[in-house]
């Protein structure tokens, strides 16, 4: 089998069918650590007739179990409590794996449960703490209802930018959203006109997607330093495993099969959950031996460090999903919990890949990526785009060269009007390539 290294950026002289073929070689190890049985399992063969990797789909399923369990279960670790949630975010090019779709497919699982509260496109703090602060409603068995204070939350975004951008990091909206995981009993939020917001029993759940391209333009070097990167599932993949012309219709047999079993996930999985002994003595064992461990990346040094919490939580969902009711928690699905995101994490720095590239080689990837999609561009239109990305004068004309001289880019003119030439920019022909680079017009 050739070596799988789907998950670096695809280098555009690769092979898509090769690439492929190596995405489904990728996916076909995580199946391997794939439940057989339970809620995960049935949504997971609920996703088969569709496109997006398998990764994607179980991390969904993950996504929509911790909003079913909500604060209803725990695990104590000292002074404080491990909560099952969870926030989750797909990387993978426009297009590529379908990144959206598996998306949609679990908020629409979701909108069938009415004790999920559903948010997207909130982008300010108060919209996101407003949709937060809700009575729940629930009707009792004497025929009347009992009213109860929940600050629990779905948080859906097709698009991270929602979230991660200036303008939230500026608002505080990523601090608010870092405080929030770590599911506190109350949390007070002062509004502009002094009108606090109070929640109580926070519990945040988010699946969020976004592109290698968009991390590398306009991620805050902040995001690294303020916790909140640390605090996230980055699934990365950068090329399609499924190939399906004409996706069937879902059964809705199968989807309202799904709705009844989370329901009863939510009515039965509640209370402490606590460690089996051989749990327990494993989780000792492993603990010490993590703790001597340095992260591969820089960057993940701080999910690094969370990942026992996290293990706990993804362990806590796997056996809800499958043994509901069940309140120790068994060796066999910690160890589970533990090669799964092992097998995420090794794939997660190349979602930050792009970020290590100086202003001028993002300046050319941003170019490159234009090309791909347009086939030729002009100076102008490129100029539009990236104007608000350029350090100094002359950014655009220092990378032209750099592309020129190592074979991207022809930077041509072209006929124009009261005597100035439009400049286009398009990819080098064979013959051109073997006659070298042309000198870039100014």
């Amino acid at each position: 089998m050739a070596e799988v290294n789907i998950g670096a950026l695809p280098d555009k002289s690769q092979d898509p069918e090769q690439l492929l073929l190596e995405s489904r070689a990728e996916e076909s190890e995580f199946a391997k650590l794939m439940p057989k049985t339970g809620f995960i399992a049935k949504y997971i063969e609920h996703t088969l007739i569709s496109e997006p990797p398998l990764s994607y789909h179980f991390w969904t399923a993950m996504a929509v179990m911790s909003a079913v369990v909500q604060r209803n279960t725990w695990l104590v670790k000292g002074i404080y409590r491990v909560y099952p949630n969870l926030y989750i975010v797909f990387v993978a090019p426009t297009g590529k794996c379908r990144k959206t779709g598996a998306i949609l497919t679990g908020e629409k699982l979701v909108q069938h449960l009415d004790f999920v509260n559903v948010i997207a496109d909130k982008t300010t703090p108060e919209a996101l703490l407003e949709a937060l602060d809700r009575i729940d409603i629930t009707p009792s068995s004497t025929g009347g209802a009992t009213m109860q204070l929940s600050s629990t939350g779905f948080i859906r975004s097709k698009e991270m930018s929602t979230f991660l951008n200036k303008n939230t990091y500026s608002s505080g909206l990523i601090t608010i959203l870092t405080d929030l995981y770590d599911c506190p009993d109350s949390f007070r939020y002062l509004t502009r006109n002094s009108k606090p917001i109070e929640l109580t029993d926070v519990h945040v759940t988010m699946l969020a997607g976004t592109t290698p391209e968009w991390l590398a333009t306009n991620l805050p070097e902040a995001a690294f330093e303020g916790g909140f990167m640390s605090r996230v599932i980055w699934c990365v993949k950068h090329w399609r495993d499924r190939v399906i012309p004409l996706v069937e219709e879902p059964d809705p047999a199968e989807m309202a099969g799904l709705v009844k079993m989370a329901t009863f996930i939510n009515s039965k999985h509640q209370g402490p959950m606590k460690f089996s002994d051989d749990a327990k003595d494993w989780y000792i064992k492993w603990y010490e031996s993590a703790a001597l461990q340095a992260a591969d990346d820089e960057k993940l040094s701080g999910f690094h460090e969370r990942l026992p919490d996290t293990m706990i939580k993804v362990a806590m969902l796997l056996q809800a999903a499958d043994t509901p009711g069940k309140m120790v928690l068994k060796l066999s699905y910690l160890k589970q919990a533990e090669k799964i995101i092992r097998w995420t994490q090794t794939k997660m720095y190349r979602a930050f890949e792009t970020t290590e590239l100086s202003r001028l080689g993002q300046l050319r990837r941003r170019i490159n990526i234009f090309l791909d999609h347009y086939g030729e561009i002009t100076r102008r239109d490129v100029l539009r785009k990236v104007a608000g990305r350029l350090d100094y004068k002359g950014q655009l004309e220092d990378a032209e060269q750099l592309m020129v001289q190592a074979g991207e880019l022809v930077v041509e003119p072209i006929g124009g009007t009261g005597g100035r030439p439009k400049i286009i920019y398009r990819r080098p022909t064979q013959q051109e390539q073997r006659n070298g680079p042309k000198v870039t017009v100014k």
